[in-house]
């Protein structure tokens, strides 16, 4: 297991979720410094605590809280983190959001709001970071999903917005080329996260359906599996197999042809009324 013992990580969106866990798995398992953000404070100082418990010194673990849809607000705050706990050597960009609805039942802010978050977010996030980071090497990560890949009914928003951080990713690995920067694109299905519960009350049942097919991971499995595949030099990082084979078959097949398969396997798993 390489040892981070040492090493800065700035985790966006590291109060809950996927970035907690890779927040987690960094400090307890590589030995190295934390920087949480995320805009609220309280869930940030109650995401320290958690951490606390387990890595060897409490200034180990540190946070700011910040609205990564505010460009000037990051910047602002990017400049302050690296004032106080230095250049980050590893990013990771978490922070995110859903609207789980049919298209024509999302309004115009529900819909900006997710590519807001998602998108925007990140962009805001990397141009405050990145040029720093080339300027002494390091590793970053951006948080996308399976839904960067294929359509999902109910996910219209959500998978504008991690299609869209795929073609990011996919141009800025082009243009990290020649720096010391390695960049890569965690892209897991649905993830046992506080998102899930915020879905609850508005996922189509055609929605449900369809990520059933290739079941829930833990985040804690999701974060061992992103920061492996970090360090082995991946670009792309599918964690589970199902979700592997899914993204395989998308790449092979003919779309329409996957489209029809997945409808039928939807009919199949359909709850009936």
């Amino acid at each position: 297991m390489e040892d981070l013992h040492g090493k800065r990580a700035y985790i966006i969106g590291g109060s809950s979720g996927i970035g907690l866990a890779i927040a987690e798995h960094l400090a307890r398992h590589r030995g190295t410094d934390i920087v949480l953000f995320g805009r609220s404070l309280s869930k940030l100082k109650k995401a320290q605590q958690q951490l606390a418990p387990g890595v060897a010194s409490p200034r180990q673990v540190n946070c700011l809280s910040v609205d990564v849809d505010n460009e000037e607000a990051v910047n602002v705050c990017m400049t302050e983190a690296m004032r106080t706990f230095g250049r980050p050597d590893i990013l990771v960009l978490s922070a995110g959001t859903t609207a789980t609805k049919r298209f024509v039942e999302l309004s115009a802010e529900d819909f900006n709001g997710v590519l807001q978050t998602n998108v925007q977010g990140t962009v805001n996030c990397l141009r405050a970071l990145m040029p720093e980071m080339v300027k002494t090497g390091g590793k970053i990560m951006l948080v996308s999903s399976l839904a960067g890949f294929m359509g999902i009914f109910g996910y219209s928003a959500y998978c504008a917005s991690k299609f869209a951080l795929v073609g990011l990713a996919e141009s800025l690995r082009w243009e990290l080329e020649e720096t010391p920067v390695d960049l890569c694109v965690l892209c897991p299905p649905e993830v046992a996260t506080p998102l899930i519960e915020l879905e609850k009350e508005t996922i189509p049942k055609e929605t449900r359906a369809a990520k059933d097919l290739l079941g829930t991971l833990e985040a804690e499995y999701v974060a061992a599996k992103a920061v492996s595949g970090m360090l082995k030099g991946k670009f792309v990082i599918i964690p589970g197999f199902k979700a592997r084979l899914m993204y395989l078959v998308s790449r092979v097949l003919p779309k329409n042809l996957i489209y029809r398969l997945t409808l039928k396997m939807v009919a199949l798993t359909m709850p009936k009324n």
